[in-house]
């Protein structure tokens, strides 16, 4: 109903990369070799993407389609807010770049990826259309995200994220993320 609900729909967007970033991550990106050890009682150091031991990939796969489903709730419920069109600019970009890099990290893993951006939360049909979608290709879910971040990125501040009150998402984090998926895509 005003900004500062719409913020707070963006906060709760964020949570799930909690569970994302953190050392499976690393794991799974950065130690990809047969050679790897970790001597630690707390930490998995297996890579666990396989169908038979989907540990590391189960964590990444469930939490970024939760974010997925949360940013797509979100931007809907910023799209019907009573609220001037020109105080939804910032929102939507902050909304889009996070949704984006959830996609970014579904598909830097896993390849093709199912690819929606409808809010599930509306209604069980809906809901059940999207659990059939097939995957989509890597390169084109990445093509649509980065056209979508150029069209919102001009409205997000100009800034490092350090620097903007509550440690927003700025347009660099929008930028990084499009060159990111662009070098996937090799564009």
């Amino acid at each position: 109903q005003n900004r500062n609900q719409c913020i707070s729909g963006i906060n709760g967007a964020y949570s799930p990369l909690n569970s994302i970033y953190n050392q499976t991550l690393i794991i799974i990106t950065e130690a990809t070799t047969d050679l790897a050890f970790l001597n630690s009682s707390s930490v998995d150091a297996k890579l666990e993407l396989s169908p038979s031991s989907p540990g590391n990939g189960h964590t990444i796969w469930s939490n970024c389609y939760k974010g997925v489903m949360r940013c797509n709730a979100v931007y809907n419920g910023i799209q019907k807010a009573p609220i001037e069109a020109e105080e939804k600019k910032d929102l939507i970009g902050e909304i889009v770049t996070l949704r984006a890099l959830y996609y970014y990290v579904l598909t830097s893993t896993f390849g093709d990826v199912p690819f929606y951006t409808t809010d599930v939360t509306s209604s069980f049909d809906i809901l059940d259309q999207i659990t059939k979608l097939p995957r989509m290709s890597a390169k084109e879910t990445r093509s649509y995200l980065i056209s979508e971040l150029l069209e919102n990125v001009p409205f997000l501040e100009h800034k490092r994220t350090v620097d903007i009150e509550g440690n927003r998402i700025a347009a660099p984090v929008s930028y990084m993320i499009i060159a990111k998926m662009a070098m996937w895509n090799k564009e």
